[in-house]
């Protein structure tokens, strides 16, 4: 289940999820099911890619316990802006060999970041 391979950790004032390494092995080598689970999207402002906006998240999915909410845009991941689709791809094809991570999420008026460990 969704839940047993991602798990919530506090510390003071920060929360991480932890992630299972098998789970981001699985999703690389199954796009298409990150698709089923997740819809996201380019956000533009200016005519520039800004970020990657949550259009949808299927509810009890993974990207569910991971924190991210419909509407949400990820502008960024580990320091790097996420401003292209070949810096999305970059991330998606460097997951296997990360052992944390930083999303940094607009949600609403606000900016925040969403922290990762992998086990």
């Amino acid at each position: 289940t969704a839940s047993a391979n991602i798990k919530k950790t506090e510390h003071n004032t920060q929360s991480t999820t932890i992630i299972k390494k098998d789970k981001i092995q699985h999703y690389l080598k199954n796009f298409m099911e990150i698709e089923r689970n997740i819809r996201v999207m380019p956000y533009e402002e200016g005519g520039k890619i800004r970020g990657f906006r949550v259009e949808n998240i299927k509810k009890g999915s993974d990207f569910e316990h991971l924190g991210l909410q419909p509407g949400d845009i990820i502008v960024g991941a580990n320091g790097e802006q996420l401003d292209s689709m070949a810096a999305a791809m970059d991330l998606y094809k460097n997951a296997k060999d990360m052992d944390s991570m930083t999303l940094t999420i607009k949600r609403g008026d606000n900016q925040m970041e969403l922290e990762y460990e992998v086990q």
